[in-house]
């Protein structure tokens, strides 16, 4: 029981009387912008009776500062409830330090609810009575600290008949709470509330007289799953206040960060055992590949199914836009399939970045999937015994190759196993090596000032390696003790003074454990902290004879770390997660699998808190990855480092705030892993970003003027120039180098004149009217991209799509030789909408529904053929003319309408020329004739980046 008040204290929560002491406090110092903005949206849903507000800040952004001082300009009885004991004694500190309130105002952690304001966890009140939920999964149905529930029959109960089921003391909470009259209910962290939690405090919020309800959280709703998204937004409608992370950077409450990655590969004994699991598969795919593995071979179902695509009743073609969208995982793997070499590209099929890596393992199941069910069963079942033989031996082999890539075959289909390849990838003891690298660099830059903390999943692994695994992952793999001896083996990072603390052990070298104890002597003497002799790794344990638990313990370890006393701290997400406040981290090492958005901002807010010590930290958020090429599970721990930085904004080496793995480094793509050769390059170049923190710090231009929303934008490299040849006809990016703003009348290149000329004199080799020639004379027509670009951004913004046309377009050049194009002054969806617009126009054709030429001609042979293709007197001297067609963006190709607007900016931006229906002879042959060929051989990415 916190701030020492009995169970048994009157209670003094009525409406009146805590309007009357709230009135007589108030905070010690002014509130940031942004708590000031959302205690403002807290006060406007009051004055319009809307009961529920719903904040968003991170972590580090005082979210428990904006709840106070809601519930104390409220005036009402106010509960708060939060995930843990840790976050719940934050609460009760912060009332006491930034409000200084009087006796009668304490806040306490009573189920009573004896003062105004009172803090409780989640469990407090979401505790089922095993005897009133029998029937419904009896014991079963109790709440795990992480707020699901293991069994799902609760999940079928009525609000009353949940409520019923609550533990006595959640009974009397209740009813307490009723009692108390109109009060603020704050929901600390309220991602939590999933599952049964958030159906119950439905309930709960239903019994109460005119409740006021506050939802605190770092994580966004569009981090969320649907299902969360929605049940938020039941409990509390909008969102009112979001802000990121980013925008607190720049404001100066919290400290500039950075994102880093370190990629290993499996150790020795890892690769043997991985490479054995390969070779069962690589033989499974040798044997598919075989004419004779089954009566219809499975690259020749492959041609039926996905290639041809031929309906068994009219033998129709099935459109690959209907195809893809009806089968998206099985359209996507056979593009992959395709750029391995392996298929041909399906007519109507457009090749995206995501297709141009090798299939991986989910690809091998959707493909292996399907002929397993619609080719292998049914012939399983003929007639012809000799060929229902030979399927069946065809189908038992895939069956007994699939576990080694984590899947298992059933009459049902490929269902998802555990893969022990996954396994010993996520717990490579490379990683704890890794960590030693890191350490050790950290440590040269930062000498005495480093602050580390290491995160893993658990302590050590144990019994849940499985027999397959033994003797090729080490026992400890991937948990917080291996990674500490490793820390000890090594002179410098052992000289770091690594501390182990879970909710169950502290545990540190010989020379440490010393150190400790003398200062828990004379911090917590009432501890009476001893140390255990060294094991054979040399780890001692530290225990205290009274009171030791976590609840006592943390607290004085952070201090003891905060001071210096270890510099690198070893520990669990569940207990250095979510709610640990430790300001002096400076660096953090990710070794979780976790990939939820909530643990992802949670665990990188770590170190985002401005330290009092070092006005001028910057933070390194560094995560360890093991990948391989030798399986195509090789991947899996990669993939959860992309869904970790998917939707999370950081700063980029080119100076951008982005999202998604680019944000580490350019040459990462979120489709597939570097390669091998690459990655020690690749560690390389994170050192020396890591270490130059001031040039990352620079880069934030911290007080600068922001918008706080994500813009998208489309990232274009070329392999070739545009058109014929460099000399005489503008390539893709010849606008591109006059950077920044393209203004509203018509781009021409440096080209143009020329330019005009040669189009001229090519509708009339084409056999063009004159007079179409002589309006062509009038078109700009260099077809660059900045062209391109603009054409598209005015034609959304003649079609009512965008606020902002040519005039907004920035086309900016990268580092790497890549330039980016992106709509400014625009809201985020708006931005979007020109990106996935301007992706279209520049991508092979697929399956438009209108189509747009672009003309360009090769120079003539000397001034003479110039002189007569500018007069048009002849047609048959030297001039070369192409026509190529590009798609008429989807959000424009709905109607004709729409699709003038494009039309006509075409014309007046890039090419003479009439748009097409690809539904009349004309169009229908054209697409045909290109479809999937790529007229600038380039590759486009649409990245989002934070404005």
């Amino acid at each position: 029981m916190l701030d020492g008040v009995s169970d048994s204290q009157p209670s003094t929560g009525s409406a009146g009387t805590a309007a009357g002491v709230f009135a007589g406090v108030s905070p010690a110092r002014s509130l940031w912008l942004h708590q000031q903005r959302a205690v403002r949206a807290f006060n406007a849903d009051q004055a319009t009776g809307d009961r529920s507000t719903y904040l968003v800040v991170p972590p580090g952004g005082g979210k428990t500062m904006i709840g106070l001082e809601c519930a104390r300009q409220a005036g009402r009885p106010t509960l708060v409830l939060c995930p843990n004991t840790a976050i719940q004694a934050q609460w009760i500190g912060q009332w006491r330090a930034q409000f200084a309130p009087p006796q009668e105002a304490r806040a306490t952690a009573s189920r009573d609810l004896p003062t105004p304001l009172t803090v409780l966890t989640y469990q407090a009140v979401a505790a089922f009575d095993p005897a009133g939920a029998e029937g419904v999964g009896g014991a079963d149905a109790r709440t795990a600290t992480d707020g699901t529930v293991p069994s799902h029959p609760l999940r079928r109960l009525s609000d009353r008949e949940l409520l019923a089921s609550l533990h006595p003391n959640g009974q009397r909470l209740l009813a307490t709470l009723k009692a108390a009259g109109p009060a603020t209910l704050i929901l600390d962290e309220c991602h939590h509330l999933l599952e049964i939690w958030g159906r119950l405090l439905l309930a709960i919020v239903g019994e109460l007289p005119n409740p006021r309800i506050i939802g605190l959280t770092a994580t966004p709703p569009h981090m969320m799953t649907t299902e969360q998204a929605g049940l938020h937004r039941e409990l509390f409608g909008a969102v009112d206040l979001e802000v990121s992370a980013p925008a607190l950077v720049r404001d100066g409450h919290l400290a500039p960060y950075q994102e880093l990655a370190w990629f290993t590969l499996p150790t020795p004994a890892e690769a043997d055992y991985i490479g054995g699991q390969a070779l069962r598969f690589a033989e499974l795919r040798a044997g598919l590949v075989h004419q004779g593995f089954a009566t219809l071979p499975f690259l020749a179902w492959l041609q039926q199914r996905v290639v041809e695509r031929r309906a068994a009743e009219t033998g129709a073609q099935l459109s690959w836009e209907h195809f893809a969208r009806d089968q998206p995982a099985l359209a996507d793997a056979a593009l992959r399939l395709h750029c391995d070499g392996m298929l041909p590209l399906p007519d109507g099929a457009a090749v995206r970045e995501q297709h141009r890596h090798p299939p991986t393992a989910e690809d091998w199941v959707a493909l292996i999937g399907d002929y397993c069910k619609h080719c292998l069963l049914p012939g399983m079942d003929a007639e012809n015994h000799e060929a229902a033989a030979l399927d069946k031996a065809a189908y038992e082999a895939i069956r007994a190759a699939l576990p080694s890539i984590g899947y298992r075959l059933t009459r049902a289909g490929i269902r998802a196993a555990e893969s022990p390849v996954d396994r010993v990838l996520a717990r490579s003891a490379s990683k704890a090596t890794a960590v030693t690298e890191i350490l050790r660099a950290e440590h040269s830059e930062l000498g005495d000032q480093l602050r580390a903390l290491v995160l893993t999943d658990f302590v050590e692994a144990g019994a849940t390696i499985p027999a397959t695994l033994s003797g090729t992952l080490d026992e400890g793999a991937g948990g917080a003790l291996l990674t500490l001896r490793n820390l000890l083996e090594d002179k410098v990072t052992a000289g770091l003074d690594p501390v182990l603390m879970t909710g169950r052990r502290l545990a540190c070298g010989a020379d440490t454990a010393s150190a400790l104890v003398a200062w828990l002597g004379e911090v917590a003497p009432g501890l009476a902290a001893t140390a255990s002799a060294v094991d054979p790794a040399g780890v001692a344990t530290v225990r205290g004879v009274a009171g030791w638990e976590p609840r006592r313990y943390v607290p004085l370890i952070t201090r003891f770390f905060t001071e210096g006393g270890t510099r690198a701290l070893v520990g669990t997400r569940a207990l250095l997660g979510e709610g640990w406040d430790a300001p002096a981290v400076n660096v953090t090492v990710d070794l979780t699998a976790a990939t939820t958005p909530t643990s992802v901002v949670q665990a990188r807010g770590r170190a985002l808190r401005r330290d009092a010590g070092w006005p001028e930290k910057v933070a390194n958020n560094w995560a360890v990855v093991c990948v391989t090429d030798a399986h195509p599970k090789g991947a899996t721990d990669y993939d959860r480092f992309v869904r970790k930085h998917d939707h999370y904004f950081a700063l980029a080496g080119t100076g951008d705030i982005a999202s998604g793995v680019s944000h580490v480094d350019p040459d990462l793509s979120p489709f597939e892993p570097p390669a091998t050769e690459a990655i020690a390059e690749l560690n390389a170049r994170m050192l020396i970003r890591a270490g130059d923190r001031a040039s990352s710090r620079a880069l934030w231009h911290i007080g600068a003027p922001y918008a706080d929303e994500p813009v998208a934008t489309v990232v274009v490299a070329s392999g070739r120039p545009l058109g014929l040849g460099r000399a005489a006809v503008p390539t893709l990016f010849d606008d591109a180098a006059a950077v920044g703003v393209v203004v509203g009348q018509p781009v021409t290149s440096r080209h143009g004149r020329v330019t005009r000329v040669f189009l001229t004199a090519a509708w009339f080799v084409l056999g063009v009217t004159a007079r179409r020639a002589r309006a062509a004379i009038e078109a700009p027509a260099s077809g660059s991209f900045a062209d391109m670009a603009a054409a598209t951004a005015d034609a959304l913004r003649d079609a009512g799509l965008v606020s902002q046309g040519a005039t907004a377009l920035r086309i900016e050049p990268l580092p790497d030789g890549e330039y980016r194009a992106r709509l400014a002054a625009v809201s985020a969806a708006e931005s979007a909408t020109f990106a996935a617009a301007l992706d279209e126009v520049l991508s092979p054709l697929a399956h438009p529904r209108y189509i747009v030429p672009r003309l360009f001609v090769a120079p003539p042979a000397d001034k003479r053929a110039a002189r007569r293709l500018a007069r048009g007197t002849t047609a048959a001297d030297g001039a070369s003319a192409t026509v190529v067609y590009h798609a008429v963006p989807t959000v424009l190709g709905g109607n004709a309408k729409l699709a003038r607007a494009f039309g006509a900016a075409w014309n007046a931006r890039v090419s003479p020329g009439e748009m097409l229906y690809t539904g009349s002879p004309e169009g229908t042959g054209i697409l045909v004739a290109q479809r999937g060929d790529d007229p600038f051989d380039v590759t486009t990415q649409i990245r989002t980046l934070w404005r």
